[in-house]
C-alpha cells in the first residue's frame, strides 16, 4: 500500500471531525438564543461519534495489541461514559450553560484524539514503506547456443543459462565465469573497497558490479538460493520479529486509568451520602464533568508534537529521519557498531602528494591528471580527482587513451607516455617500483617515461576529526566496536588509530549479525552504521540504525535515520539530542498527566462548597489553554548543540 493512502483516510477523519467541532462550536457561541440548542448540540455530537465510532474503536484496538498509543483506551472510554452522562445531565432541564459546555468538551475531545490517531500513522509509516528496493536488473543478455545475444526478462532465465555482463553493469544471479576476466565491485556485498579480479572458473555473485570488460558466466544459483536473495529475506526476518518502538510509558497508562476509576468512585460514594447539593442532577454534573476533564487526551499530542519538532531540527543539520521513534531509542545506546567503510564516506582529500618534478610541469600534470579522472574508468579516480582541489582545472589539450582498466590507464600526449595506476597496474605493464613503494593499494603512481614522477596517497580514513567526539562518546559510557570486510592486519591497524578495542576483520554478512547479537544478549542497546548490502543484517537487527545517503538503496531504506553529509562527528551530536529530546518527552507525559489531575480535583464539586458556581466551561477552557501552552514550550525547548 502506498505512503498517501494509508494517510488518506485518517487525514479525512481528522479534518471532518474538526468541521463538525467548529459548527458546534459557533452554535454554542453564537446561537443561545436558538430553542433546544441543548438537543441540537446533542444531536450533533452524537453524529459525530457515530460517524467516527470506527476510526475510535480501530484506533483503540491498535493501541492496546500494538501498545502505539496505550491510552487510546483511556480516551475512548472518557467520551464514551461523558456522552452518556451528558445526556442525562440533558434530561435534567439545567441551565444550558452546564450541559452545553459538556457537549463542545466531548466534541472536541474527539476531534484531538482523531488528530492523535492521525500523527501517530504518521509517524509509524515506516512500518509501511519497508518494501526493500531490488537493485538486480530486470533484464538480462543472455547468450544462445548459437552465439546470438538476446535480450530477455531475468524471470525467464533458467539454469544453466548462459548470461553476459557489461562494463558497468549489477550481475543478475550467482554463477560461474565461462569467459573473460575483469574487475568486480562486490562492496555491496562483502563490503570490501577494492575491486576483486574475475576470470574464467571464479564464482560471482548476484548484486555485484562489472566494472571491467564484458564477461559470460553460467547461472548456477536463482530465487532464494542466490546470495543476494537470501540476504534480503534473512532481512525481512528479522524486521517481522523486531519491536519498533519501546514506550517507557506502557505501564504507567493503567495506574492513571486506576486512580482515575479510584477517584470518581470515590466521588460518587461521597455525593451519594452527604448529597450535598441537595440535587442528584447537580451531583451528576460533578461526576460527568471528571470524566471529561480526566481524558488524558495531551498523550496523544505530546510525543507526536516533541518527534515531528525534533525530525525537524536534525534535517536541518544533515540527518533524514525515517523513523522518528528511533530518535528517543537512540538515548539507551551503550555500544556503537562502526562499519570500516564508514570512515571513507566522503573523504575526498589527498593525505599527501609527493613530486619529483618542477613547480611548472607539477601544474600542468595536474591538469591532465584531472582531465584523465574526469573519465572515471578507475576505482580510485573519483577520490583522487576531487582530492585535487577546485583550484585544478582539466586539461583541454587531447590526449590519447592507449590502455584502459580498473587499476591504471596509459595515454599519450606531446609524443610522450604517461602511466597513472596502482602499483598491481605497474607492474603489470613491466614497471618496476623501488621496494619501499607500493605496499598498498592505497598509492597511485605517476609515471613519466617509465620514471617515478607522483605518488598520491589516497586517504585510508577520516581519522582527523575523531579525538573529541569519540572522546565524548565514550564518557557516556558508549563504546565503540569496528567491523570490517578487510584483512585482519587492516582492520586492527585501523582500529589501533581509532583507539578502539573491539574489532573483527574478514567479517562477511552473518559474522557482523552475529557480532550485534552478542552485544544484544548482554543488555546491551546497538546502534549500527553501515553502507553495503554487507550490512544489512546487523542494520536490520540493530536497536537503532544509521546509513548514508550515499549508500546502497537498500541500506538507506532500511536504516532508522540516514546521514546527508559525511561527517562522523555528528553521531556525537545525535545522540546527545536524543537524551534532551527523551527529557522532553518525559516532561511532556508529566504534564499530560498532572493537568487532567489538578482539572479533576477543581470540578469535582470542591470549589461548589464554598463560592456555590459552577465553572466547568472556564476550567475545561483553561485546561485546554495551559495544555496547549506546555505542550508548546515543551515542544520547542529543542536545540542540538555542536560538539564538532
Amino acid at each position: 500500500m502506498k505512503k498517501r493512502d494509508l494517510l488518506k483516510l485518517p487525514r479525512l477523519r481528522f479534518y471532518g471531525s474538526m468541521v463538525i467541532s467548529l459548527f458546534l462550536s459557533w452554535l454554542y457561541g453564537f446561537s443561545h438564543g436558538l430553542n433546544n440548542l441543548s438537543v441540537l448540540l446533542f444531536v450533533g455530537v452524537t453524529f459525530q461519534i457515530a460517524l467516527f465510532s470506527k476510526s475510535l474503536y480501530h484506533a483503540f484496538k491498535i493501541g492496546v495489541v500494538k501498545k502505539i498509543a496505550n491510552v487510546g483506551g483511556a480516551v475512548v472510554i472518557s467520551i464514551f461514559f461523558t456522552w452518556i452522562g451528558t445526556f442525562f445531565l440533558m434530561l435534567s432541564f439545567m441551565s444550558e450553560k452546564t450541559e452545553l459546555a459538556c457537549f463542545i468538551f466531548i466534541s472536541w475531545l474527539v476531534t484531538f484524539y482523531l488528530l492523535g490517531c492521525f500523527w501517530v500513522v504518521i509517524l509509524h509509516r515506516k512500518e509501511f514503506d519497508l518494501e526493500l528496493p531490488d537493485v538486480l536488473p530486470r533484464n538480462v543478455h543472455v547468450v544462445l547456443d548459437n552465439g546470438v545475444i538476446v535480450e530477455v526478462e531475468a524471470q525467464n532465465v533458467v539454469s544453466g543459462d548462459r548470461i553476459k555482463v557489461y562494463s558497468g553493469e549489477v550481475v543478475p544471479f550467482d554463477g560461474e565465469i565461462i569467459v573473460g576476466t575483469s574487475f568486480v565491485d562486490e562492496s555491496l556485498l562483502s563490503g570490501r573497497s577494492l575491486f576483486v579480479t574475475k576470470q574464467k572458473g571464479d564464482a560471482i555473485f548476484a548484486g555485484t558490479t562489472n566494472k571491467g570488460g564484458a564477461i559470460v558466466f553460467e547461472v548456477r544459483m536463482m530465487g532464494s538460493r542466490s546470495k543476494y536473495v537470501s540476504l534480503v529475506e534473512k532481512v525481512k526476518d528479522i524486521l517481522a520479529r523486531k519491536k519498533v518502538y519501546e514506550d517507557d510509558f506502557e505501564h504507567i497508562s493503567p495506574v492513571y486509568v486506576g486512580v482515575v476509576v479510584s477517584f470518581w468512585l470515590i466521588l460518587l460514594v461521597f455525593w451519594i451520602f452527604f448529597n450535598l447539593s441537595t440535587s442528584i442532577f447537580l451531583d451528576l454534573y460533578f461526576l460527568v464533568s471528571v470524566l471529561i476533564v480526566a481524558c488524558p487526551i495531551f498523550l496523544k499530542l505530546s510525543t507526536p508534537a516533541i518527534l515531528f519538532y525534533a525530525s525537524y531540527l536534525l534535517k536541518r543539520i544533515g540527518f533524514s529521519v525515517k523513523n522518528v521513534f528511533a530518535i528517543p531509542n537512540i538515548a539507551k545506546i551503550d555500544a556503537i557498531v562502526l562499519d570500516k567503510k564508514c570512515w571513507d564516506r566522503g573523504s575526498m582529500s589527498c593525505m599527501r602528494v609527493a613530486w619529483n618534478e618542477t613547480e611548472e610541469k607539477q601544474s600542468m600534470f595536474l591538469s591532465l591528471i584531472a582531465s584523465i579522472c574526469q573519465e572515471k574508468k578507475q576505482f580510485f579516480s573519483q577520490i583522487l580527482q576531487n582530492s585535487l582541489g577546485e583550484d585544478v582545472q582539466p586539461s583541454e589539450v587531447k590526449y590519447k587513451s592507449e590502455y584502459s582498466s580498473d587499476c591504471g590507464e596509459i595515454v599519450s600526449f606531446n609524443d610522450e607516455t604517461y602511466l597513472l595506476g596502482t602499483r598491481k597496474f605497474l607492474l603489470s605493464h613491466s614497471i618496476s617500483l623501488p621496494k619501499s613503494m607500493g605496499k598498498t593499494d592505497l598509492e597511485v603512481y605517476w609515471i613519466v617515461n617509465n620514471r617515478v614522477s607522483a605518488i598520491f596517497y589516497l586517504p585510508e580514513s577520516r581519522l582527523g576529526e575523531k579525538e573529541e567526539w569519540m572522546s565524548l562518546l565514550r564518557s557516556h559510557g558508549i563504546e565503540l566496536y569496528l567491523m570490517s570486510a578487510e584483512s585482519e592486519s587492516h582492520t586492527k591497524k585501523m582500529a589501533e588509530r581509532l583507539s578502539i578495542i573491539s574489532y573483527i576483520s574478514n567479517a562477511d554478512a552473518e559474522d557482523k549479525l552475529e557480532l550485534v547479537k552478542n552485544l544484544q544478549s548482554q543488555g546491551k542497546r546497538v546502534l549500527v552504521m553501515g553502507v553495503s548490502l554487507g550490512d544489512l543484517l546487523a542494520l536490520a537487527q540493530a536497536d537503532v540504525s544509521v546509513a548514508f545517503s550515499d549508500s546502497s538503496q537498500i541500506s538507506s531504506t532500511l536504516s532508522d535515520l540516514v546521514l546527508g553529509v559525511s561527517k562522523m562527528s555528528l553521531l556525537a551530536d545525535l545522540i546527545l539530542f536524543s537524551k534532551q529530546v527523551k527529557k522532553r518527552i518525559k516532561w511532556g507525559n508529566f504534564f499530560a498527566y498532572l493537568i487532567p489531575i489538578l482539572a479533576m480535583i477543581l470540578v469535582s464539586g470542591l470549589l461548589y462548597w464554598f463560592v456555590q458556581i459552577l465553572i466547568l466551561g472556564e476550567i475545561a477552557l483553561a485546561m485546554f489553554v495551559l495544555g496547549f501552552l506546555l505542550l508548546l514550550i515543551n515542544t520547542l525547548n529543542q536545540s542540538i548543540k555542536s560538539h564538532r
